[in-house]
């Protein structure tokens, strides 16, 4: 009788395991390499007017109650039809997020997390091609800062990894091709924790 008590108790605990693993744990770690789209998506023929895309990576730490801190790194690229020319604008840039709240399901399988943040970087119009139409926009490398909302999905897959989306708008002032850009990116994260 024993013996089955202990056995019973044995497989409750295995399946407690299973059923909510450890994600979103204090101090645990994530790296998420992406890439993604910036405003439209693609079309063919190619015309260069407003479609761009974008690549990047970041690190994650998590606090309590399952929210965190995000620091990334991206760069983006977008294409413009300006007049008879194709305008290609670039940027590189740091940004700081933090998740205020999560929902997830009773598992923990996936996550769901608003976004808030700053970024700082670098734009840099036509890779600074003096040819540009003087006086329209500025053909050098400016510096940029703004901020940035958005939502990010996890799709756990394996124990500490999961597929990775998201779709953030960013504000950014000082821009000389646009204020506002919309970016739709996709990636793996990986958890982990730092020993």
């Amino acid at each position: 009788m024993n013996l089955r008590l202990i056995l019973f108790s044995f497989l409750l605990v295995i399946s407690f395991h299973q059923a909510f693993p450890q994600r979103h744990i204090k101090g645990q770690l994530a790296l998420t390499p992406y890439v993604g789209i910036v405003d439209k998506f693609p079309a063919k023929p190619h015309n260069g007017d407003g479609q761009g895309y974008a690549g990047g990576i970041d690190l994650v730490r998590y606090t309590k109650t399952e929210t965190y801190w995000k620091v990334a790194y991206q760069y983006d690229r977008k294409f413009y039809q300006f007049f008879d020319d194709r305008l290609m604008t670039e940027r590189h840039l740091l940004s700081f997020d933090w998740a205020p709240i999560t929902f997830h399901d009773l598992r923990r399988n996936y996550y769901i997390m608003p976004l808030i943040g700053a970024n700082v970087g670098v734009e840099m119009v036509n890779r600074n091609n003096l040819e540009l139409a003087q006086g329209t926009i500025l053909n050098r490398s400016t510096g940029t800062m703004g901020l940035q909302t958005g939502l990010e999905g996890e799709l756990y897959f394996l124990e500490r990894t999961a597929l990775f989306l998201a779709v953030s708008e960013r504000w950014l002032p000082y821009s000389e091709v646009g204020s506002f850009r919309t970016y739709g990116t996709i990636g793996v994260r990986f958890s982990f924790f730092k020993h």
